[in-house]
């Protein structure tokens, strides 16, 4: 409330409280001076006949009016000092109500202090802002909480496959890691599933785990999707190349290799999508190693695992992968 609206309500029920006091006080000293002569005139003569007669008719007057103003202002004093105190609680209640609901406050530029001819000034104190929601939290984890309504390894994955590059770099923030295991599969590979029903960029996403300090070729591990996604994989793979702790052939094989690896070889399955070849043109620019899918691709396409030889899949990656080992 501004200063000028304060000392105009005040001014207001002041004018109020004046002439309601004013009123009783007159009312009151009235009341006292008719019941003066009541008791004068009682005092002087208590015998109707000592009464005057006559030409004298004023004193009865008097007492008649005293008597009927008694009974009718009595009331009215009394109406009046309650009138008083309901005044004065109007007065503190419209005094102490807020103008209307609260606002939101703004933050000024605290450069525009002295700036223009107003010689302006700006009041750079912490305020609040009491009308907008309460902004996001400064901790990754906080933000995922306030956004998603929880944080989980699984929120992690579920962001990963709907390739949600802001949710998985909070989750990033807040410790999740490119090799953080979900059903034994490393959450990165989630995000290249090569199914139809994944949205989103999938090299966005690779950047996003790159800005988190992702290495290309870091190991990942997976002991589920694959085999979940192409029947009787990981594939067998017995050369120089082979990481350590690679196990293939059976429905209990492990993965162990690179991201580039791991999509060559889920997409040796049925064949690599659209979306893939984005993914490993990327990941050759990035540098990645080339080698050890062409090993593999290679390895599969011999008499001792005829696999992947002469498959469409096989065909088009195969090239790629040459291309880059060389």
């Amino acid at each position: 409330m501004s200063c000028g609206m304060i000392f105009a309500r005040l001014g207001h029920w002041y004018l109020m409280l004046v002439s309601i006091t004013l009123k009783t006080a007159v009312a009151n000293s009235l009341l006292f001076e008719e019941r003066q002569v009541m008791s004068s005139n009682s005092g002087n003569s208590s015998d109707p006949a000592d009464l005057p007669t006559g030409g004298s008719p004023a004193p009865q007057g008097v007492v008649g009016r005293s008597i009927g103003w008694v009974l009718s202002h009595g009331i009215w004093a009394g109406i009046g000092a309650i009138a008083t105190i309901l005044a004065l609680v109007v007065a503190i209640m419209q005094l102490t109500k807020p103008d209307g609901p609260p606002a939101e406050t703004k933050v000024s530029d605290c450069s525009a202090n002295g700036a223009g001819s107003a010689n302006v000034r700006v009041d750079c104190s912490h305020t609040v802002n009491q009308g907008a929601p309460n902004p996001l939290s400064n901790d990754p984890r906080a933000q995922i909480v306030q956004l998603t309504g929880s944080w989980s390894t699984k929120g992690f994955v579920t962001a990963i496959v709907d390739r949600d590059t802001s949710i998985v770099g909070l989750y990033l923030q807040s410790g999740m890691k490119a090799t953080t295991l979900q059903d034994g599969a490393s959450a990165i590979l989630y995000g290249f599933q090569g199914v139809a029903s994944q949205n989103g960029d999938p090299v966005a996403l690779v950047k996003t785990f790159q800005a988190a300090g992702f290495k290309i070729d870091d190991e990942l591990h997976d002991g589920y999707l694959m085999h979940k996604l192409v029947d009787l994989f990981p594939l067998p793979f017995h050369t120089d190349l082979t990481p350590k702790g690679y196990t293939g052939g059976y429905q209990d094989g492990v993965f162990v290799g690179s991201l580039l690896f791991w999509i060559v070889q889920r997409a040796a399955g049925w064949g690599p999508t659209d979306q893939d070849i984005q993914v490993i043109n990327y990941l050759i620019s990035q540098g990645a190693d080339c080698k050890v899918p062409l090993s593999f691709l290679n390895y599969n396409a011999s008499p001792n695992s005829n696999t992947l030889g002469g498959t469409s899949p096989y065909e088009k990656l195969l090239p790629m992968m040459q291309n880059c080992a060389r």
